[in-house]
Formats: structure tokens, C-alpha cells, sequence
């Protein structure tokens, strides 16, 4: 369907909709469970500065994860063998362990000054709209060259029987 409907000046269209919808599908609903629940151990007001930060960063990773994303899920099949796990699991998780541990501090350290918190929150939304603005720029400039990956052709070493690769 996607195929058949693909038209040059709409194409960002499926990629916005696609952000808008794991907002409003995922996002949205897993912050407001974690506001009912933390509000009943924390506080209405701890809970809410919990939450609030959370779909900040949220938001955040989001916008850049989707920057020059060429797919729409379930429309190209998936190919074994991008990416090699068993050499790099213990990297990613090591990077994922770090992330976390670098933002449950820095909420640690925010919630203590409502100040420095509202800053935060300020510089986040300033970035997510910055980003907002130039990929929709760009996606204005570079709308005639952009192609969707439907299907993905395959490492060579994945569809040969060349042992020597």
C-alpha cells in the first residue's frame, strides 16, 4: 500500500504520523501509568516532576532516533546480519547501563532545585523544537531525493555459500 501510495511531496508525512502516533499510542500512556503510580508513593508533585522529565528525554531520543529514517514498519522485511550482536552486546549494554545511570543522577540533582529543573525542561523543548525546524527543513530541501526502503538487499556473506568471507 505504501508503494502504490508513494507520492514525492508527501513522503515525510508517513514518518511524522509514525512519530505522532508512538507519542500518542506508547509514550503518552506509559508516562501517565508512571504518574499514577509514582504519585502514590512520591506525591502528586514528586511524581509529576518525575513523569514531566521523563517524556522530556522521551521526546528527545525520539526526535533524534527518527533523523534521516528511511522505513516504515512492517513494509520491508527483516534482514539477519546488519549488525553483528554477539561482538557488540556488551558495548550497547554497557552504553545503555551508563545512559541511565547519567540521567537518574541528573534527576536526582534536579529535583532538588525547581530552578535549575525548569532550565532543563526550557533547553530540552528548545532543542526538540530546534530539531523539529531543521528536519522539516531539510525534508524540504531533500523531498525529491528521498526513497523509502521497502526491501533491503541482504549482506553478500548472507546469501552465498563463499565460506572464505
Amino acid at each position: 500500500m505504501f508503494k502504490v501510495t508513494d507520492i514525492t511531496y508527501e513522503r515525510f508525512h508517513y514518518i511524522n504520523g509514525l512519530k505522532k502516533a508512538l507519542v500518542l499510542l506508547a509514550v503518552v500512556p506509559l508516562f501517565l501509568v508512571f504518574f499514577l503510580f509514582h504519585s502514590y508513593f512520591w506525591g502528586i508533585i514528586r511524581a509529576f516532576f518525575h513523569s514531566f522529565y521523563g517524556f522530556s528525554l522521551t521526546l528527545l531520543v525520539l526526535e533524534l532516533s527518527f533523523f534521516n529514517y528511511k522505513k516504515i514498519p512492517f513494509t520491508s522485511p527483516y534482514i539477519s546480519g546488519k549488525i553483528n550482536l554477539r561482538f557488540w552486546w556488551p558495548f550497547m549494554l554497557a552504553g545503555f547501563v551508563s545512559c541511565v545511570l547519567m540521567f537518574a543522577r541528573l534527576e536526582l540533582f534536579l529535583m532538588g532545585h525547581l530552578l535549575y529543573f525548569i532550565g532543563f525542561n526550557i533547553l530540552v523543548y528548545s532543542v526538540i523544537f530546534l530539531i523539529i525546524f531543521l528536519i522539516r527543513r531539510w525534508q524540504k530541501s531533500a523531498n525529491r531525493r528521498f526513497e523509502f526502503i521497502f526491501e533491503e538487499e541482504p549482506e553478500p556473506v548472507m546469501t552465498s555459500f563463499d565460506f572464505s568471507e
